[in-house]
């Protein structure tokens, strides 16, 4: 980060793209939020009983297409697998690499089985692939490496938001989880929280996943969470 700093301060005419789940908080900065894949919708008319034009020109679905035929040229995006398809992309809000370790299981299970596997949880979708990073082995692993670079008191907090389904108002975010403002605006800044423009937090339903799966390991704390939760449910 000093480095970068000492760049910017002696050759202001330089440009440097940089990719980072968290701000770098330095003040030559310009932020440009990178978001999912577009994936196509759950209800008509891209998805029906037949394959409806346009269904191929999502990003979400080229890239499912592309991984899959790695190992089956023969995969065609047929009537069939519309629905599977679109609902794995929809699941997975359209990250790429959870995109392309559900195509990675075509092989052994059908569209539809891998659709219902992710949206029953996080640990389906993993590889063994030998030249991939360990920490981009699964979407677990990804999600392990910004949890450990979190202070106690931003995983309790994360942990504590994952009550909240369809996310949630500032006040309500507050009276459940007991974290300052501060806490939750350094979890916007790391892209563990989406601040939205009509004024509510949203969590990446994947995240919402992972920081479930931390929240069960903890029964009491889960406990209170979810109590704290339906007191004030009026206000989420």
């Amino acid at each position: 980060m000093k480095l970068l700093g000492e760049i910017l301060e002696q050759a202001p005419e330089v440009k440097l793209l940089v990719t980072s789940r968290e701000r770098l908080n330095l003040r030559w900065e310009w932020c440009f939020a990178v978001e999912g894949l577009a994936t196509p919708p759950l209800t008509p008319p891209l998805v029906g009983e037949g394959q409806e034009e346009g269904f191929e020109d999502y990003d979400a679905v080229r890239l499912f297409a592309q991984t899959v035929r790695r190992t089956d040229r023969r995969f065609a995006l047929g009537a069939s697998h519309t629905l599977a398809i679109t609902r794995i992309c929809q699941s997975v809000e359209g990250m790429p690499l959870a995109i392309e370790l559900a195509a990675a299981a075509v092989g052994t299970r059908t569209c539809a089985e891998i659709a219902g596997e992710i949206e029953r949880g996080l640990s389906f979708l993993k590889t063994d692939l030998r030249d991939m990073p360990a920490r981009h082995r699964s979407v677990q692993a990804a999600f392990e490496h910004s949890w450990h670079l979190l202070t106690p008191v931003e995983q309790r907090t994360f942990m504590a938001l994952s009550v909240f389904r369809r996310g949630c108002c500032p006040q309500a975010a507050i009276e459940v989880t007991g974290a300052a403002p501060t806490v939750l605006d350094s979890l916007v800044s790391k892209s563990l929280l989406r601040w939205l423009p009509v004024g509510r937090y949203e969590m990446h339903e994947l995240l919402r996943q992972y920081a479930s799966e931390r929240l069960a390991a903890l029964p009491e704390v889960q406990t209170e969470a979810r109590n704290k939760h339906w007191s004030i449910s009026h206000l989420a």
